[in-house]
């Protein structure tokens, strides 16, 4: 993973819920925050078929791919960028798109004799209870003891010992590694040789899994640039982009009626060369879906595209400086983490909610301009932050209303996306309506720094709220056109 590229973004990683496996995933996100300063991680906590279903052993219900499903199907739905795995767990073949990443360094793969009354496996009764959820475990224990009781053990680290401690069970088994991760090796009594219990393949490891896609643009523009220069990464990558983009331009589009004012013909395409066929493709893509949005619109489509262009700016310009603003006013990584993932993302989930609502109960324009409105405003508040002494309420506070402006402005815009394409090309003009949406607001952002570094965070923050009033304007100018066509359209 390329270390410029972890310094631009948040890498979410998936993980189970249990103390291990978040143990595991602080440590990834650890290591990967030493190893790329500024890098930024948050944990994306998810709960699979294994975790859920404790009744049945882990061979009648699906074996250990169980724990890891959900956590690769999150990476495949865009949740999550990267997922952690105890090794053992993971299956040999992997979902399409999906690939090991790396391993890191092995802890004690042995496994681990527990009892509060015996010092060894050996010095158990002949009748005694074992508890393990593993059928490796429980086979080879009941070769070399076949008068032991061997019993079924689900559950977490934390549940199994304290169904020992209960007396549920004489021993148990478990994994030297977790225990030791956990903080209790001394609860391990006797860490088992491989010639009694052959540990799994992997255990002891934690295994980092990721999109194919986000190697090779992570660690294979890393590689490059390392190899090469940056110059040939960017050109790869450039490179690697325009195998989608030709293959979204060579794809035809669905049978659908044309709008009149079409620029071509779709006559013997088969027949035509490649040149041709590649042009009508262009038109087909592009150039029809904007000749049908203005043959719809007229001359307010204008606007309309303007509005796109201009409506998250603000948010965009304030946000490329977020993170360096944190760490200049004094607060740890660990702070603005803590405060970004509980209070930033369950408030920016409420505000999506709250623009859904708004929505139907107000209309979308309306929506609309107050989305622009609150997210101009929050960044003020920046501004006040800026002058401010570090007070972690005062910085909850800010980047929960952030958040919650952020989420209401981005839902209310995405429904007006929506309904400004056609069913014709709805895929289409929504993605070209997308792009616009961020293209000219990632380039004015790129110059954030810049006004910081000249002027200040305060003067910034200003900056950056000035900026969303073209999208206010915009606003009220389509809401007075939409009243005057209503007026217009009346017949008493």
């Amino acid at each position: 993973m390329n270390g410029v590229l972890l310094t631009e973004k948040i890498i979410r990683i998936a993980t189970r819920r249990s103390p291990l496996a978040l143990w595991q995933a602080e440590h990834v996100a650890e290591r990967l925050e030493r190893t790329f300063p500024g890098c930024r991680t948050e944990l994306v906590k998810m709960t699979t078929q294994g975790d859920k279903i404790l009744d049945a052993p882990l061979a009648k219900i699906g074996g250990k791919g169980l724990f890891v499903k959900e956590l690769e199907q999150g990476m495949l739905e865009g949740l999550a960028d990267i997922a952690v795995h105890s090794m053992k767990d993971v299956p040999v073949e992997f979902p399409e798109g999906l690939h090991l990443a790396a391993i890191l360094i092995r802890e004690d793969p042995t496994d681990a004799f527990v009892s509060n009354h015996y010092a060894t496996l050996h010095d158990l009764p002949a009748n005694a209870r074992i508890g393990t959820s593993s059928l490796r475990r429980q086979c080879q224990i009941k070769e070399l003891y076949p008068e032991a009781e061997i019993l079924s053990l689900r559950g977490n680290v934390n549940t199994r010992l304290s169904k020992l401690d209960s007396g549920e069970y004489d021993a148990i088994i478990l994994a030297s590694a977790g225990l030791k991760r956990l903080g209790m090796a001394e609860r391990i009594t006797q860490c088992l040789d491989t010639s009694v219990s052959l540990p799994a393949i992997g255990q002891g490891a934690i295994g980092i899994e990721c999109r194919i896609a986000l190697l090779v643009a992570g660690a294979g523009a890393f590689y490059i640039a390392d190899y090469a220069s940056w110059k040939v990464a960017y050109f790869v990558m450039a490179t690697a982009m325009s195998v989608g983009l030709v293959t979204t331009l060579c794809l035809k589009e669905p049978d659908h009626k044309h709008f009149d004012g079409r620029l071509s013909e779709d006559v013997a395409v088969k027949r035509q060369n490649i040149w041709r066929r590649l042009s009508i493709s262009f038109v087909d893509a592009v150039l029809h879906p904007f000749v049908e949005f203005f043959g719809r619109n007229g001359k307010v489509g204008l606007l309309i595209l303007m509005l796109i262009a201009v409506y998250k700016m603000s948010d965009i310009t304030m946000g490329v400086m977020a993170n360096p603003f944190y760490l200049d006013l004094g607060f740890s990584k660990k702070d603005i983490a803590d405060i970004s993932k509980v209070f930033g993302f369950f408030m920016t989930i409420a505000g999506a909610a709250m623009g859904g609502v708004l929505v139907v109960r107000y209309g979308i324009m309306r929506s609309l301009l107050l989305g622009a409105v609150m997210v101009a405003a929050t960044n003020l508040l920046f501004a006040v932050l800026a002058v401010s002494d570090p007070n972690l309420l005062l910085l909850a506070g800010v980047i929960s209303a952030d958040n919650l402006s952020g989420g209401i402005a981005t839902s209310v815009f995405i429904a007006y996306l929506s309904g400004l394409t056609s069913t014709a090309h709805t895929a289409t003009q929504y993605a070209l309506f997308s792009s616009l949406m961020t293209l000219p607001a990632q380039l004015l952002g790129g110059f954030s720094g810049v006004v910081v570094d000249s002027y200040g965070y305060t003067v910034f923050f200003i900056y950056a709220s000035t900026v969303g009033l073209p999208a206010i304007v915009l606003v009220l100018l389509l809401m007075r056109y939409q009243s005057r066509s209503k007026a217009y359209n009346y017949n008493p």
